[in-house]
């Protein structure tokens, strides 16, 4: 049964059919539905406007106190985490007819159900609070469940990454809706080309480049390359072969006073 919200609620409902009423109205539903529901007797507490002091922001010891009671109770009702958008239903029951907003009450809820019912109240995009007079019997109930809404928080936002398939949650702007990648190596990677096996051209060991123009399987087997080609360098010149006269260069070989003698001299000594 599902309650109208221009209607009200059917007289003689405990505080639970009331709760559930609502909720199912916002429910998400699905198989990973998840519902918390705890009653905590005593006057429900007004959460109380910052104070200031020497520039500075704090809360009020009594807030503290109050937000660490709810949270034990929380806890004591065998509060799990909600991991992603939360419906939030309280009705607050008071022993007196003091005026007290409906959104300090609620405030107070949401900042002690940080770290037990969610990671941060951000996460709670439905809120439906009651303030009804009990002076006998002052209580809160609340009532937590998974809610259905296009404006996602916690890991209902998280989408897997288009190249490592991975969870992640997109980062907060205009362009989200257009982000693919979880991070900027997975974006990289998945627009850049795998090149196939080469050989090292110093050791020989066959390696996969990441550019085109790589040659060397490591930042050793360079130190060896360049180590080699200063060796090179610092080797004497060449002689010529048929005079003995020193070249310009280490590739051997005649000078070029012999060679205009006889330029055909590798032509004739050849078969």
């Amino acid at each position: 049964m599902t309650l109208p919200l221009d209607l009200p609620a059917p007289a003689g409902l405990s505080d639970k059919e009331w709760a559930f009423l609502l909720y199912e109205s916002f429910a998400r539903g699905g198989d990973d539905e998840q519902i918390y529901y705890v009653t905590v007797p005593g006057d429900p507490w007004s959460k109380s406007r910052p104070r200031f002091a020497r520039g500075k922001t704090y809360q009020p010891k009594d807030d503290l106190a109050a937000e660490q009671a709810l949270k034990w109770r929380m806890r004591a009702a065998k509060a799990r985490m909600f991991p992603g958008n939360v419906m939030l239903v309280c009705r607050f029951y008071r022993s007196n007819f003091q005026r007290i907003d409906a959104d300090n009450l609620i405030k107070h809820v949401c900042d002690s159900g940080n770290g037990v019912l969610w990671a941060d109240d951000s996460q709670v995009t439905l809120v439906l609070g009651e303030i009804q007079y009990d002076r006998e019997n002052p209580r809160t109930v609340i009532l937590v469940g998974n809610h259905a809404s296009t404006l996602l928080r916690g890991t209902d936002e998280q989408r897997p990454c288009v190249h490592c398939g991975l969870l992640y949650t997109p980062h907060p702007g205009r362009g989200r809706d257009q982000q693919r990648f979880c991070s900027p190596r997975c974006s990289y990677d998945a627009r850049t080309t795998v090149l196939s096996d080469i050989q090292c051209a110093q050791c020989g060991k066959t390696f996969r480049p990441t550019t085109k123009t790589q040659t060397l399987c490591s930042r050793a087997c360079r130190a060896d390359l360049l180590r080699a080609k200063r060796r090179a360098a610092a080797a004497p010149f060449s002689r010529c072969t048929e005079c003995d006269k020193e070249l310009k260069q280490r590739r051997g070989g005649r000078c070029r006073d012999c060679w205009r003698k006889n330029p055909r001299f590798y032509a004739e000594a050849g078969p």
